[in-house]
């Protein structure tokens, strides 16, 4: 009877062990199904997000083609003038300049030619730069983030010198030392430095750079009216272009230059230079409010952090409650806001 007993019990011990076993590893199996599935999913979403202004475009272009009245009134060369004023009049009723209208329009719609576009990148995907003479004014824009490439880049946030952003600047030192290491007898020197900015932007600008100067003086030898524009990515990329142009003496303080980007990233580690050579400098970050109380931001203007020593440029600010360097991180921003059809309540119909 004690045999039996004992055999049942171990018996019972086997069944519950193995039960146990069966269990954990059910558990297991799940746990790294649901993990696979959601790095499918995280990878598939990141896809389809880099890929939204090419589909967009794509689109857009198959509904409407090239032929809009936008380009009819380019080739007549009549200024445009259409309904996306009210993109930017939505929100406290201010009047905003004409060239936010126009820099818009020309990203939204433009093409890269080979004879007027840099390209620099691997077969992942790439940068794309383009110079373009239009009438008396010289354009230079970049393409924004359309390629998982460009999205992995946009995350390298090192300081990079930028290509021939080199300058002198003068120095305080001192002469001669005094007691306890105090200084007794300070001067002044000339020294060579050099400006910095994110990686993520200036290293795709310190290859393409060359090609560009080329490009620059190719189409806009003798013009004296410059425009750098920009949205998402290409808006960081048109702020490190013109900081080096600048410091090269490719556009002078008596030319007029403006810049204008829409959900730019900060690009530069120092960007009051810039910023005070320019005419005008217009950034606009989509916002979303209630009562006309501003709660959300589009994120990529947060984007690398101001607290890691970069800065953004735009003098001119939309909305105008924006704060210079701002918006900062945090639970208020909306990556719908980023996308271009949402940006300003943009609508393609504004077009027409």
């Amino acid at each position: 009877m004690a045999f039996t007993v004992c055999c049942l019990s171990l018996v019972q011990t086997k069944l519950l062990t193995d039960s146990c076993s069966l269990v954990v590893s059910c558990a297991v199996m799940a746990r790294s199904t649901l993990y696979v599935a959601f790095l499918i999913y995280h990878f598939a979403s990141l896809a389809l997000l880099a890929n939204l202004p090419a589909l967009c475009d794509f689109f857009f272009l198959s509904q409407y083609g090239r032929d809009t009245r936008f380009h009819q009134k380019k080739k007549k060369k009549q200024p445009f003038v259409g309904g996306v004023v009210s993109f930017f009049d939505q929100k406290g009723g201010e009047e905003r300049p004409a060239i936010l209208n126009d820099a818009w329009h020309r990203l939204m719609l433009t093409n890269y030619p080979a004879g007027k576009t840099c390209a620099v990148g691997s077969v992942l995907g790439q940068d794309r730069f383009k110079v373009e003479r239009v009438e008396d004014t010289c354009w230079i824009v970049a393409e924004e983030t359309n390629d998982m490439s460009d999205w992995f880049k946009n995350f390298d946030v090192g300081h990079e010198p930028i290509a021939g952003a080199e300058f002198t600047k003068t120095e305080t030192y001192c002469k001669e030392k005094g007691w306890f290491g105090r200084c007794k007898s300070e001067g002044t020197r000339e020294v060579s430095a050099q400006d910095r900015g994110a990686d993520a932007f200036v290293k795709a600008f310190n290859d393409a750079h060359e090609t560009i100067e080329d490009l620059f003086n190719q189409e806009c030898k003798g013009l004296t009216s410059f425009v750098y524009a920009g949205y998402s990515r290409g808006g960081a990329l048109v702020q490190v272009a013109a900081l080096s142009h600048m410091r090269q003496g490719m556009i002078k303080e008596s030319d007029t230059v403006h810049m204008v980007t829409f959900g730019a990233p900060r690009a530069l580690e120092f960007a009051q230079p810039l910023q005070d050579f320019l005419d005008s400098s217009h950034r606009v970050v989509n916002s979303g409010s209630i009562l006309g109380v501003y709660t959300s931001y589009d994120p990529v203007p947060s984007m690398p952090a101001g607290s890691w020593g970069f800065e953004h440029v735009g003098a001119s600010r939309y909305p105008s409650e924006l704060s210079a360097n701002g918006p900062a991180m945090g639970l208020h921003l909306d990556i719908s806001l980023h996308m271009p059809w949402n940006y300003g309540e943009w609508k393609i119909q504004h077009l027409f």
